[in-house]
């Protein structure tokens, strides 16, 4: 009887340790899981993050682009009166070399 009690008592106490044993992977694995859920949440607010940028810089070259496009235009409109100019002093010059070059009465 002693000898069936120890081998219950040996058995017993191998339960307790393997017990002990998956208790304690239980709760790495949660802890694991835990973690594992902060990480996608964490990773999924830096995706936002980083759409948002994205976003923003799509958003910001267009307008860029837009201003640059506008620059543009005022800058042929500004040669075209530049060049309107010129002609104007070219002739006014022509013209008073003109007058300069006519006998004086």
């Amino acid at each position: 009887a002693c000898a069936k009690f120890d081998i219950v008592r040996g058995r017993l106490a191998e339960y307790e340790v393997h017990k002990e044993v998956a208790e304690g992977a239980g709760r790495a694995c949660e802890s694991l899981a835990e973690k594992t859920f902060a990480l996608e949440a964490r990773q999924g607010s830096v995706q936002q993050r980083v759409d948002d940028l994205e976003n923003s810089v799509a958003a910001s070259s267009k307008k860029l682009s837009r201003d640059f496009e506008g620059l543009r235009e005022e800058m042929r409109e500004s040669l075209s009166r530049i060049s309107a100019l010129e002609s104007v002093a070219c002739a006014a010059k022509e013209e008073s070399s003109a007058r300069q070059s006519e006998p004086r009465p």
